[in-house]
């Protein structure tokens, strides 16, 4: 049996890092709302461009840091040994959870809605993990939100190829884990994009890391997913689809972050940090 110390010193261990991440949190929104206000001074001293150029160098989502989202993030902390201590780690990395993370707590893990005729009517769809209509729902050792970036991926290029709502990311969550494509403590296995990819009407393909090859699958309108190394989409592994090409980048579909499939990225950039990759058409 633990001694009175010891409980003690469990307790104040806990509070000490409960408030550490509390600082750290306090001191990234506030970063945001700094470069929001070097922002708004720099659209009026030196134009529109400012912003762009601004973002880009400090890679934070925009806008960020208002009145309304730190309201958010207090409610979220002042209740924060309810939730899970890697939600709130997430957050901390990607601010975009915000709203997810502050539904977590109402939510019984269930999926709430499909995707919609917009979507359904757009070339290639952005879906988002985190999205709160499926986010909740598990998949694997955690939920679709934190662990479900393949499955989302492949639900983009069925719903562009198919042009049917029929194949949502907890669809496609549910299948790989009933089918054995997740496995735990790995994640979801790379046979999802070539063996369980059929069986959504879909051919996936392993293509070699070249850029030509790359560049004229996408001109013919065959979405690539690949399986990311740690740089600028993940610091662990992650799935993007690359869905086309506009003047001369690529275009990205993250299922992660909204702000970084809204930028074009060089060849380049991209090629280092691919670790395979799967080109989509119809069966």
């Amino acid at each position: 049996m633990r001694s009175q110390i010891e409980l003690i010193d469990v307790s104040g261990a806990k509070r000490r890092r409960r408030q550490k991440r509390r600082r750290r949190l306090r001191l990234v929104f506030r970063i945001f709302a700094a470069v929001f206000l070097l922002g708004v001074l720099g659209r009026l001293l030196w134009g529109t461009g400012f912003m762009e150029e601004l973002s880009a160098f400090t890679k934070l989502p925009w806008p960020f840091g208002s009145k309304e989202e730190q309201e958010q993030l207090e409610q979220i902390y002042a209740k924060e040994d309810s939730y899970p201590p890697e939600l709130l780690e997430a957050l901390e990395k990607n601010p975009e959870l915000l709203s997810f993370v502050e539904g977590y707590l109402s939510s019984d893990g269930s999926v709430t809605g499909g995707l919609t005729e917009e979507e359904l009517s757009q070339d290639f769809p952005l879906l988002l993990q985190y999205d709160a209509r499926w986010g909740y729902a598990p998949y694997g050792d955690n939920n679709i939100a934190l662990s479900g970036c393949a499955p989302t991926c492949l639900s983009m290029v069925v719903t562009a190829l198919r042009k049917n709502g029929d194949a949502p990311p907890n669809v496609v969550a549910d299948y790989a884990m009933e089918r054995g494509y997740y496995q735990d403590g790995v994640g979801t296995m790379w046979s999802l994009m070539t063996e369980g990819a059929p069986d959504f009407g879909v051919r996936g393909e392993e293509i070699g890391l070249d850029k030509n090859l790359i560049f004229a699958r996408l001109e013919e309108g065959s979405p690539i997913i690949c399986s990311m190394r740690p740089g600028d989409f993940t610091t662990t592994g992650h799935f993007i689809v690359l869905v086309g090409i506009q003047d001369g980048k690529i275009v990205v579909n993250d299922p992660y972050s909204r702000e970084r499939s809204e930028k074009l990225w060089d060849y380049e950039t991209l090629e280092y940090q691919i670790k395979n990759l799967w080109a989509f058409s119809l069966l």
